[in-house]
């Protein structure tokens, strides 16, 4: 039920001031898409294709890592936004703003297991890897100044804070079920990963006596890649729970951004005609003789 309404939500989100029936029969014009709304979309995209041709822990440490920089630097966004009155200040530090921390030490915890378990196994889908780069840097297009983190008003001059505040508002919606994705990714029997990261994160994650033999010598040796023991799987799959709940929490605290948002058809958003130009004519009511012509 909550991975269906989210992608509801993400659609609405979408279609929310551009699906023809909100326009009354009035033409518009198509909307461009923004550099950041086309990343978030791409992003969301192609993680999910990458995680079911390609489920890897390389992979899966990659998509983790872009979704708490998306957390992190799209924060950054919405909070110059609050600052400036773009949206709800109110809303976003007593709601938004600490769900957002939430979300962000879930990911952290999860991305800090996936380290130990791919070890040097760095390699990442390029699609994946492009996809990731291009939403990293339009993030960093907005919230970067000279090597350091731009301020609310120079964040203002660049983009439109409270458009790219939705657009992040879309990413975080979408992580939601890409949590639950990422959920059966790592409770996969079929899942693998080097070795020696096995048996390290094994150590290290699990309450066992430390010289506990997680994984065979000889593959350990070779660092060869085996499959994910049955408790670490567990263990992964508890993070991962952990990311979908703080997700759902800061998905629900950032349904403010597109409250207020307008929606009425003759207002300024609209292109075309006036609202009084299209408006259709009644005509006179008809004589009691009328329809007894003969």
């Amino acid at each position: 039920m909550v991975r269906v309404g989210t992608a509801e939500q993400l659609a609405a989100s979408y279609l929310q001031g551009r699906w023809p029936a909100g326009l009354t029969g009035q033409h518009r014009d198509p909307v461009e898409p923004d550099r950041l709304e086309q990343a978030v979309a791409r992003w969301d995209v192609q993680a999910r294709r990458t995680l079911a041709a390609s489920p890897t822990a390389a992979n899966v440490l990659f998509t983790v890592k872009v979704e708490r920089d998306l957390t992190v630097t799209g924060g950054r966004i919405v909070a110059a936004a609050a600052q400036l009155g773009a949206v709800d200040a109110d809303q976003h530090a007593q709601r938004l703003q600490p769900a957002l921390g939430s979300l962000d030490e879930a990911w952290a915890r999860l991305g800090g297991d996936l380290e130990q378990i791919a070890g040097r196994a760095r390699r990442v889908d390029p699609e994946l890897l492009r996809s990731g780069a291009e939403l990293r840097a339009s993030l960093r297009e907005i919230t970067a100044d000279l090597g350091g983190h731009a301020g609310p008003a120079t964040m203002a001059e660049r983009a439109d804070l409270r458009a790219a505040s939705l657009d992040v508002q879309r990413g975080l919606v979408a992580a939601v079920d890409l949590g639950y994705v990422l959920r059966d990714v790592v409770t996969d029997p079929e899942l693998t990963a080097p070795a020696r990261g096995v048996q390290a994160a094994c150590t290290l994650l699990l309450v066992q006596p430390a010289d506990a033999a997680w994984v065979d010598a000889r593959d350990v040796h070779a660092n060869r890649p085996v499959a994910l023991p049955e408790a670490l799987r567990e263990s992964l799959a508890e993070r991962s729970a952990d990311v979908v709940a703080a997700a759902v929490r800061a998905d629900s605290a950032g349904t403010f951004l597109g409250a207020n948002r307008e929606i009425s058809p003759a207002g300024p958003l609209l292109n075309g005609r006036a609202h009084e130009e299209r408006a259709v004519g009644i005509p006179p009511v008809p004589g009691p003789g009328y329809g007894c012509e003969r």
